[in-house]
């Protein structure tokens, strides 16, 4: 069972978590079939970067290899259907083939116009249309911006193709009561170390160098924001890894071939130091 989600107030500083159930312990979440005292409990959050996110395919392979698995996932943008299909279960491979035919039916669009999203819902979301978050194979957090009362809003359970459809949602326009938390928080890690995580780690696919095949001025102010935002965020995390997508426009899938494979040995070297990182916790919880 996945406990019912609790909001953070977004703050020019660190997000202040608020706790409706208690004021002195955090909610946590239930982890199927995890033992604490096999392991520390991993999350794993992805962050936006359009076209770029196609990346995790890799890095999520590499991860598998070696046989590092999350306990809880969560992400904004992109990163968020990302950690849909990983809380689903779906394989790395499904994902970059899943990405393959969203650059084919893409070509050309504007990211976030109409077309581009309507693309978007038909190869990656609609298969969510009838998904609860709480009836995935692992605990999956969707982060959303909230309208009233204006805040970041985390949610453990709900309707997963409509918290997917949030996060390209930049304004309310209408009668949404929900839109991306991306110009406020990306990596929800405080969030995530309060459900029980042990190891928190951010994956970054939009990097420093915001490439754009086509300069469009609201596509690159966005990113801007959202660049800053991750900035702030990091610090909240135990590991953050940056993918080596800089040389591959953010809505292109120019030189995507050479950047997977770029991704898949940088997945080698993370999974090493995620592997080391875990194991000196489970050693000090030993002595403990």
């Amino acid at each position: 069972m996945v406990a019912v989600p609790n909001d953070i107030e977004v703050k020019e500083k660190a997000p202040v978590i608020i706790d409706e159930q208690s004021s002195n312990e955090p909610t946590t979440i239930e982890i199927p079939g995890h033992s604490m005292a096999k392991k520390p409990a991993i999350a794993l959050i992805f962050g936006p970067g359009l076209n770029r996110t196609a990346g995790y395919s890799a890095f999520l392979k590499a991860l598998k290899r070696h046989n590092i698995s999350a306990q809880m996932v969560s992400g904004s943008g992109m990163g968020a259907i990302i950690a849909a299909y990983y809380a689903s279960g779906e394989t790395p491979q499904k994902i970059e083939w899943l990405f393959f035919k969203f650059f084919n039916e893409t070509r050309g669009k504007k990211p976030y116009s109409r077309s581009w999203q309507k693309s978007l819902e038909e190869v990656f979301l609609k298969g969510f249309k009838n998904t609860q978050i709480q009836d995935l194979k692992i605990p999956l957090v969707i982060p959303v911006f909230q309208k009233n009362p204006p805040m970041i809003k985390n949610f453990s359970q709900g309707s997963v193709f409509e918290l997917l459809k949030a996060q390209f949602n930049f304004s309310f326009k209408g009668k949404e009561q929900f839109i991306s938390p991306l110009e406020k928080q990306v990596f929800n890690g405080v969030w995530m170390r309060s459900l029980g995580a042990e190891i928190v780690i951010g994956v970054d696919a939009l990097g420093k160098n915001l490439l754009l095949e086509n300069e469009d001025a609201f596509v690159r102010d966005h990113l801007t924001k959202v660049s800053k935002i991750i900035k702030k965020d990091k610090k909240y995390l135990d590991l953050f890894f940056t993918l080596p997508f800089s040389d591959m426009p953010l809505d292109s899938d120019k030189k995507l071939p050479e950047s997977l494979q770029k991704t898949g040995e940088y997945g080698v070297w993370a999974a090493n130091i995620i592997k080391s990182k875990r194991d000196l916790r489970k050693n000090h919880e030993d002595e403990d």
